[in-house]
């Protein structure tokens, strides 16, 4: 199978409401970022798949999304492509996203990593006030989503939005390519709450859950 990039790094998540696991895939390519990832969850008592693809420039920005959701037998995708700020749909512009740099799945915390990888705060520093374009699986829904990153130290940022429940510290690697999520109870709700179970850096080394 044909690779989009060169591989950097994979990781797999495990929600820790409900039943969900997802594994995503981090490439680097000629152009830019891929970020890949397959969730499987049940959504309603039905058996759901959804998988996606985030294309990126070298600056982290969005410049594609693809999603593609499989439940109870029928398949939904959307696709919306980012030009100069403008996010379109079958050739028509989604006028509420205008502007938007960065894309937010709904159902995984994984593509909070572009953010974080374009803003490249310091330790201390926060981002304000950004808005996203906020797709809601599995409705394909989108609308713009006004979200705030704040770096607590060399591995954590804490993440916060509006419309939204409040996440938890994201905490990332040593090269700050991804996040991850920490805490227990009140941190993550409902689909939003996962627990990273198992990493790979594609040099070889490899971390359980529990170790950053």
């Amino acid at each position: 199978m044909k690779t989009p990039g060169e591989p950097v790094a994979s990781g797999l998540w495990r929600w820790l409401s409900g039943m969900g696991l997802e594994r995503f895939d981090l490439y680097r390519a000629p152009d830019g970022w891929r970020l890949h990832g397959t969730i499987l969850t049940s959504d309603g008592g039905v058996a759901a798949e959804a998988r996606y693809q985030v294309a990126c420039d070298a600056a982290w920005r969005t410049t594609r999304v693809e999603v593609g959701l499989s439940r109870d037998d029928a398949q939904r995708s959307l696709r919306l492509d980012v030009e100069h700020g403008r996010w379109i749909r079958d050739g028509s512009e989604l006028a509420a996203a205008r502007g938007c740099v960065d894309v937010d799945l709904s159902w995984t915390p994984a593509t909070n990593t572009l953010s974080i990888r374009r803003l490249g705060l310091g330790v201390g520093e926060s981002s304000g006030v950004l808005t996203a374009a906020w797709v809601r699986v599995p409705e394909l829904a989108r609308e713009p989503l006004p979200q705030e990153f704040h770096r607590l130290d060399e591995r954590r940022y804490r993440y916060a939005s509006r419309g939204v429940p409040s996440r938890p510290s994201l905490r990332s690697t040593t090269t700050t390519w991804w996040s991850t999520t920490r805490g227990s109870g009140s941190a993550w709700r409902s689909a939003d709450e996962l627990r990273v179970i198992h990493r790979i850096n594609r040099r070889g080394r490899g971390t359980r859950s529990g170790r950053p």
